[in-house]
């Protein structure tokens, strides 16, 4: 495994890891809307969504930051 390859893997681990706590986070507000209908109610929103999508972005590759951080890998793979 060179160094991309193991950057690629700590990148999907992470990604697994933000995933994981944005289901919680959603899973969280929506069982505190069932209960009460309040603003604090979407709090864990505010962090559940973003978390959520950074991290299926990350399970994905997050081919954009791989690309700016090994660009020779880019070159040889043509």
């Amino acid at each position: 495994m060179n160094a991309s390859e193991i950057f690629g893997l700590i990148i999907r681990c992470t990604g697994l890891a933000l995933t994981l706590l944005g289901i919680h986070d959603v899973y969280r507000a929506l069982i505190m809307l069932v209960q009460a209908i309040s603003i604090t109610s979407f709090m864990p929103l505010l962090f559940g969504v973003p978390a959520l999508l950074l991290g299926i972005w990350f399970l994905r590759g997050a081919p954009w930051l791989l690309s700016f951080s090994y660009p020779q890998d880019q070159i040889k793979g043509k």
